[in-house]
């Protein structure tokens, strides 16, 4: 079946089809022959891995005895860290080619080699290839040309200093690449020209051209490609850290057949992690990628170097860290290209030597000749990380300078993948204030980075004053935290003090009080724990706040309500004490003037916070507001909550007191007012199950409201529950005979009627 069906495909031109089933069949000799016939041209849509799934099923020797094969065995030996036998291959086949006197095919056999070679970390001998390459390329061979166009750029244009020209020349590839229809050559040129965009530190337009590239290789279930190292940290730098984290995990996934490439993918989820602050995942992962050091070429030393700038901040033995950097020497060539990404992790080398004098900053030096040819992002980068060192030795001008560039970081907005290091500068703020924007861009980097900068800041105000004190506890007051109250305890001055009083008041947690169906105190939300009050006389004080909240509620008048009958002296001792006891319920650890005020007392009035005290009449009266303009299902949600905290008459638990008698009245009209037209509006604005619901609501009030009756009834027969609605009239009517001895009105006779003829049609 496998023959008849590779007979097929080879017949109807369908070479990947039919290399498969010749594959299945057993018959190598003949899927040899239309690899090597169209292998470049599947390779050319960016499907290499497809190839070299191929290539591992032939044998070694069919392949070195064929020039075509060899020449795409040695591109897929490259793509997986086979160093050794990528060159050989590829050598054999371009010697081959130069006999025959194929220049096509010695300009390609010259153009893999010369990417073999730039991955491996000889970039003069790639670029030297590159450029035979470039004088044997037909003019037809328009895409050869333009790959080898492009690893000139990355080799000979890089090594000259000018990122700029690189991006250029990348960004000329990929468009005209593109217009040719060659996307896997575009998709190349996008992601060279995104690296170096991203070292100079044009994110936007970097994670444009990058995200091109991605799209293309993505598109195959896995790619060799799609290791989407740049791009994670493309996004990390725009902040955009669940995502990039995602790219990354996806990219690790995708590769996870050859070697090399997985390798890049782990390496790019150790960046992410060590952004989000997860060192000991970053370690691991990159643990993993340098688990075969052979296969990662010249990517070896950015690899171990990640790894030593991990280990130093998870604060590692400086013996694990000298054993890595002397195996940083070791392997394959020093890629002059990324001696800038590497320098850090070389002055960490030489200042975890207890004889460091300040040698570590030598390397800052690397660093500004990057930046020189157009490397801002990279170079600031690793500054920032050398300068974070500087802060260990004495010489004032080293951390003036650190603080400089960790300004221009703030500044570029560079700071997202090197937060960890930023960190190490907050002990330090002083340096930084007697900047003249020190104050300012303390507060920026608080802003950044809450979590790493709050507590030295707290600690910072200490030292500042005028409007660096007032930039920095502006700054507090916009990430406090629970902490942050306990810990301005410790500063003085009245700012801090009434700041202080601000958070108190913000932090405390909600309380929310029912009084419709009795009185109960809530804490965190109208389901929450219930704060208990065992006293009456601070349970009728609560009572009475809670039914004059958002109104004025004098002393005299509270006075009034609760000890009618006392002496003057007496009746305001008694408030005084029934006040403070009820701010011990509410926070037992209350203070005056250092806890929040969930009762307010003055000289005049009493009251409760209407911030920190939510009552079931305050939303009640909030509804008319939040349904006016409000959608469809946001009018029954704000309906629905309202209509579940009427849970029977206001104040039920002190019906008898002669004030609540007074109150209730006015209490329920004003709840039926506001209830009473949802349960009247089934269908029109409000399902029947909210109508239904605020006509029981209402009953709960006063069970003979006859009008809510009547909609209740409405409500149910139009829900299909035309029995209950029966029963529910003729108890109505019942009770009205017993508790009155009055015939209910002829509205409710009627409605009884029409649902016992509609119940016996039925």
């Amino acid at each position: 079946l496998h023959i008849h069906a590779a007979s097929y495909f080879e017949t109807t031109e369908q070479w990947p089809e039919a290399i498969h089933h010749y594959l299945r069949a057993g018959l190598q000799r003949q899927a040899a022959r239309l690899i090597a016939k169209y292998g470049e041209e599947v390779v050319s849509e960016g499907r290499l891995g497809l190839v070299d799934e191929w290539l591992q099923q032939l044998p070694p020797d069919t392949i070195k005895q064929n020039a075509r094969l060899s020449l795409l065995f040695g591109e897929t030996c490259g793509m997986r860290g086979d160093w050794e036998r990528a060159q050989e291959a590829l050598q054999r086949s371009r010697e081959y080619f130069a006999r025959k006197g194929d220049k096509r095919f010695e300009a390609l056999a010259c153009l893999k080699l010369s990417s073999v070679l730039s991955n491996y970390g000889s970039v003069e001998r790639s670029a030297e290839v590159a450029e035979a390459g470039v004088e044997l390329v037909p003019p037809d061979a328009i895409g050869t040309r333009l790959r080898l166009e492009g690893n000139l750029a990355i080799t000979r244009t890089w090594l000259a200093g000018s990122l700029e020209d690189v991006v250029r020349e990348c960004q000329r590839v990929a468009v005209e690449a593109a217009s040719r229809g060659l996307e896997h050559f575009a998709a190349i040129g996008y992601h060279n020209a995104g690296e170096a965009q991203l070292r100079m530190g044009e994110i936007a337009r970097a994670l444009s051209n990058l995200e091109k590239a991605a799209r293309f290789w993505s598109e195959t279930p896995t790619n060799p490609f799609a290791d989407n190292e740049v791009l994670s940290l493309a996004l990390v730098v725009h902040g955009h850290l669940d995502r990039a984290e995602a790219v990354a995990r996806d990219a690790v996934r995708r590769t996870s057949p050859w070697p090399r490439p997985r390798s890049h993918a782990l390496y790019a989820l150790s960046g992410v992690l060590l952004s989000q602050g997860r060192v000991t995942e970053s370690i691991d992962a990159l643990r993993e990628a340098t688990s075969n050091r052979m296969v990662l070429g010249a990517a070896h030393r950015l690899f171990l170097s990640r790894l030593i700038e991990s280990l130093f901040l998870a604060g590692s033995p400086a013996t694990e860290v000298h054993q890595i950097r002397q195996d940083i020497d070791s392997g394959s060539p020093a890629d002059p290209r990324y001696s800038a990404d590497v320098a850090p992790a070389l002055a960490i080398a030489d200042h975890s030597s207890r004889a460091c004098a300040g040698e570590c900053q030598r390397h800052r030096s690397v660093l500004i000749k990057a930046a020189e040819s157009g490397a801002k992002f990279t170079s600031i980068a690793g500054l920032v990380k050398i300068g974070a060192l500087s802060f260990d030795h004495r010489e004032i001008r080293l951390k003036r300078q650190a603080w400089r560039t960790l300004a221009d970081a703030v500044h570029l907005g560079f700071v997202a993948p090197i937060r960890l290091w930023v960190r190490r500068y907050a002990p330090h703020g002083r340096v930084a204030l007697a900047r003249p924007d020190g104050a300012s861009l303390i507060s920026r980097l608080m802003d950044i980075d809450p979590d790493g900068w709050r507590s030295e800041v707290i600690q910072l105000l200490a030292a500042a004053d005028g409007t660096s004190r007032a930039t920095l506890l502006r700054s507090v007051a916009r990430h406090a935290n629970r902490e942050t109250v306990v810990a301005l305890q410790q500063i003085q001055g009245d700012d801090v003090a009434e700041l202080r009083r601000q958070l108190q008041h913000a932090q405390a947690s909600r309380l929310y009080l029912r009084t419709l169906g009795g009185t109960s105190l809530h804490r965190g939300s109208w389901t929450g724990p219930v704060v208990s009050i065992e006293k009456r006389r601070v349970r009728s004080l609560l009572a009475v706040l809670g039914a004059h909240a958002h109104m004025t509620l004098t002393r005299d008048m509270a006075i009034d309500i609760l000890w009618p009958e006392a002496d003057g002296d007496s009746a305001v001792n008694n408030l005084n004490q029934t006040v403070f006891q009820l701010r011990r319920y509410l926070d037992p650890a209350y203070r005056q003037g250092e806890s929040p005020e969930y009762v307010i007392s003055s000289s005049e009035q009493v009251g409760l916070s209407d911030d920190l005290v939510h009552t079931d009449l305050q939303e009640i009266r909030r509804l008319q507001d939040r349904i006016a303009s409000a959608s469809w299902q946001q009018r029954q949600n704000a309906a629905a909550k309202v209509i579940g905290l009427v849970a029977g008459e206001f104040l039920a638990d002190l019906r008898y007191e002669t004030w609540v008698t007074r109150l209730q009245v006015g209490v329920h009209n004003e709840i039926r007012a506001r209830l009473l037209p949802i349960a009247l509006q089934a269908d029109a604005s409000f399902n029947v199950q909210i109508a239904t619901d605020a006509a029981a609501a209402l009953t709960l009030i006063d069970p003979f409201d006859e009008v809510a009756t009547l909609a209740l009834a409405e409500c149910l027969s139009r829900s299909g529950r035309r029995v209950a609605a029966r029963q529910l009239l003729i108890r109505y009517a019942e009770q009205m005979r017993n508790e009155f001895e009055e015939d209910p009105s002829p509205q409710v006779a009627e409605a009884t009627a029409r649902l016992r003829n509609g119940s016996s049609q039925q």
